[in-house]
């Protein structure tokens, strides 16, 4: 039996990193919601695989490859997300 936890944390994981693509290959008018949605899908998501690691290990269930992949596109996502902002920061500070 697989840890719904782990595949939780997976699908959050892939959404925020699919978000944070998106947000910095875009200039698009929808670049606030992108910075409030990746930082909650990524800490959700790695709070997820503290607690699904927890779990896996007490319960002896399987997933432990989704929660790994889950927690390693969740930290990527947030990785993106202080990245593309730190190119806005810099793009602004050029302009002065």
């Amino acid at each position: 039996m697989k840890s719904k936890f782990a595949i939780a944390r997976f699908i959050l994981g892939l959404i925020s990193s699919i978000i944070g693509i998106f947000y910095l290959l875009s200039q698009s008018k929808y670049s606030v919601l992108f910075i409030y949605v990746i930082p909650i899908t990524s800490v959700v998501g790695i709070i997820l695989s503290i607690v699904s690691f927890l779990e896996i290990k007490k319960k002896n269930l399987e997933g432990k490859g989704f929660g790994i992949v889950g927690l390693i596109l969740s930290i990527l996502s947030l990785l993106m997300l202080i990245y593309g902002i730190a190119m806005g920061i810099a793009g602004a500070l050029s302009f002065i």
